[in-house]
């Protein structure tokens, strides 16, 4: 298990380097996925998330797109009610969905309640203008979402952000299974800003650590 500064030095790591690409302003929406369930990619869009909003210049939204196994709630310690289905479906707006955490530059938009085709929340009419809208409010907006290779939802969530990162671990996935979800990813014209190798166990936050 690595230590605190050792956690810290690499998510430290990944910030600058997305600090970086991002210097022009152009990337400000991000897709946080694996290519299998299980590899931790909700782990580390949470983490990237706390350690943009631990600079006080910047504000970070953070959003699980993944319906089929939503955690960003429970490892933010928020209540359940309205999320991100409640708000395409136009049933509330922005403010009533946004939820605070104890970093006061980041704040959470939880899944919500939605028995549906999750696909069809990214493909709604009301879903850009929903980005759009977060944009012009947050430095940073990010997406968990769901493994590429088991569900088609993530490749439509992938066509409306400016970047993603793709999460694969050591000696778990197949090389062919990383490179099916490259080709997804490509096919879907989304921008992949880099691969992230989680092959061992970080630690996080003590507001986390017993959630995530």
């Amino acid at each position: 298990m690595t230590d605190v500064k050792e956690y810290e030095q690499e998510y430290g790591h990944l910030k600058n380097n997305l600090l970086l690409l991002s210097a022009e302003g152009t990337l400000k929406t991000l897709m946080v996925v694996s290519a299998v369930s299980g590899e931790g990619s909700s782990t580390i869009a949470s983490n990237l998330a706390v350690s943009l909003a631990h600079s006080s210049s910047l504000t970070v939204l953070l959003i699980d797109g993944n319906f089929r196994h939503p955690t960003i709630g429970e490892a933010f310690q928020l209540e359940k009610g309205k999320g991100l289905a409640d708000l395409i479906l136009g049933k509330v707006c922005v403010e009533d969905v946004l939820k605070k955490t104890k970093l006061p530059n980041l704040f959470v938009i939880t899944g919500g309640e939605y028995e549906g085709n999750p696909a069809d929340l990214f493909v709604s009419p009301r879903f850009k203008p929903f980005i759009e809208e977060v944009r012009g409010k947050f430095n940073y907006i990010i997406f968990d979402a769901a493994a590429l290779a088991a569900y088609a939802d993530s490749a439509l969530l992938a066509r409306c952000v400016d970047g993603v990162i793709l999460v694969v671990q050591a000696g778990k996935t197949r090389w062919e299974v990383a490179q099916k979800a490259r080709a997804q990813l490509e096919m879907a014209r989304a921008k992949i800003l880099g691969v992230v190798l989680n092959r061992r166990k970080y630690v996080i936050p003590d507001f986390l650590y017993r959630h995530l």
